[in-house]
């Protein structure tokens, strides 16, 4: 069948919107390097806090004793932040003639710019910056343009 005008305008759009994947905090990091954390000139924690006080829930965790603790938590219990993130892809296929076609499509990565904490700072070596907020765990907004020509 022959093409139209208006099939050529209105036909072969597609739009998909989906959401991120989870994201788990695994375990509890030992940082022995000096330069493991950031340069902070006053000393102070900088970020969000999730604990008014991050040291009394820092002294509830402890490393296992051989023979004391059998019943260890484990790897992987300690869940990370919720994540969501919005991407739009809007393609567009037009016919120029009937071996020759185009797709042009746009690709709207995070389409709100919505800001995503990474997950907090759990380091076994201070009990200062337990549960501190202060990475973004995605990237700002982004968008590509493609076109492909198909013969």
């Amino acid at each position: 069948p022959g093409t139209s005008a208006h099939g050529n305008v209105l036909g072969g759009q597609d739009t998909s919107i989906g959401p991120g994947g989870p994201n788990i905090a695994t375990a509890v990091a030992t940082c022995t390097n000096a330069n493991c954390k950031a340069i902070n000139p006053k000393g102070v924690p900088v970020g969000v806090n999730l604990f008014s006080n991050p040291v009394a829930v820092y002294d509830g965790f402890h490393n296992p004793i051989l023979g004391i603790n059998l019943r260890d938590a484990g790897q992987g219990q300690l869940r990370g932040l919720p994540y969501w993130n919005m991407d739009l892809s809007v393609r567009k296929n037009l016919r120029i003639t009937e071996r020759v076609s185009t797709e042009v499509q746009f690709l709207f990565l995070n389409v709100f710019n919505h800001m995503q904490f990474a997950d907090p700072t759990l380091n076994a070596t201070s009990p200062t910056s337990w549960g501190i907020l202060n990475t973004q765990g995605n990237t700002p907004r982004q968008m590509e343009f493609g076109l492909r020509v198909s013969f």
